[in-house]
């Protein structure tokens, strides 16, 4: 044990100095009132200080300019400014539920209905709401959000329908949400295989392979499944993958039914091998379907989105604000800021 007092002067029991240097406890019952009268107090050691604590009802009946204490109804340090008490600087946080959806892949290109364009496939879920994440994945940890902090959203736009003979049809885009210690991404669904016979490409989930012998294609782990192959004895082509299963032939892979914006909604659907010409819409992250009845490009596939969901009312601005019950809601179907 070291203690140093320098510069001191004792006055009826009363030590006042500019400099204390200690490395023990000092108990507030064995120093009188004000003992401590200079602003320059070194504590060293491997400890912590214990400040006063208490709730706002046993805060100092008549307080002092710059009095510190721990408030046990804030479970935050506060500090007395010589008209109120105000929250010091340290910086609360707070949890939150997040969804994380990429845009999913285009469905691939048919010159004549033959050799079938193969379904795109859905962009890569994570998600912490729930019980179950995207490719089989139990649902993640939910994350911390620091006040004050930025996070940049980004939301995946859909991959374009493919429009030639070669290749696959354009992935959908990388969504993710990224901030101080969060980062959370996940990958576009991959393009379903134009006019081949040829497999879809990989991604989030796998595009389908256009008719006839085209492999499967594989998705990303713990977002989402593989795309299906094609019919290697007619020209019937593989849907793409969901985030919920793996297509099978031309069956497409499902999504995930979460309910983080207080209502059921389906996300990351694998897009079908048989195209009906009607575009599909909506920020779900569905792979776009496969052209099969005619000659003609592929479908889009829908874009992704970001969801956030925390406790109480709101704290945090940015995206569309909404109520689940008690919790806030904030959904993100383009690119922008979540202020914590």
């Amino acid at each position: 044990m070291t203690t140093k007092i320098k510069s001191a002067s004792l006055d009826n029991n009363i030590i006042t100095t500019s400099h204390l240097h200690t490395n023990f406890s000092l108990d507030s019952d064995k120093i009188a009132d004000d003992a401590v009268t200079d602003d320059k107090i070194n504590l060293t050691g491997t400890g912590a200080l214990q400040l006063p604590d208490g709730t706002t009802a046993q805060r100092p009946g008549s307080p002092s300019t710059g009095q510190l204490r721990f408030s046990t109804s804030k479970f935050q340090m506060e500090v007395y400014d010589g008209n109120n008490w105000v929250l010091s600087s340290t910086v609360p946080s707070y949890t939150a539920e997040f969804l994380v959806v990429a845009g999913g892949g285009g469905g691939g290109y048919s010159p004549s209905g033959t050799w079938r364009g193969g379904g795109g496939g859905a962009g890569g879920l994570r998600t912490s709401f729930g019980s179950t994440s995207g490719g089989g994945a139990s649902a993640e940890s939910d994350i911390t959000l620091v006040s004050g902090t930025t996070y940049a959203v980004v939301v995946g736009a859909g991959g374009a329908g493919g429009s030639s003979s070669s290749g696959t049809a354009p992935n959908g885009g990388t969504s993710s949400f990224i901030g101080g210690d969060v980062s959370i991404s996940t990958v576009g669904g991959g393009g379903g295989a134009n006019y081949g016979p040829r497999g879809g490409a990989s991604g989030g989930s796998g595009g389908g392979a256009s008719g006839g012998s085209g492999a499967t294609s594989s998705g990303t782990a713990n977002q989402g499944f593989a795309g299906g192959s094609g019919n290697p004895h007619g020209y019937a082509a593989g849907a793409g993958g969901g985030a919920g299963s793996a297509a099978s032939g031309g069956t497409k892979g499902t999504g995930l039914s979460i309910s983080i914006t207080g209502s059921a909604v389906t996300y990351a659907v694998g897009g079908h091998s048989y195209w009906d010409n009607v575009q599909q819409s909506g920020n779900d992250g569905n792979g776009g379907e496969g052209r099969a009845n005619g000659a003609g490009n592929g479908e889009n596939g829908n874009p992704g989105v970001v969801i956030i969901r925390y406790s109480g009312s709101q704290r945090g601005t940015g995206g569309t604000v909404t109520t689940a019950g008690s919790d806030t809601v904030h959904t993100f179907t383009s690119n922008g800021n979540f202020v914590a």
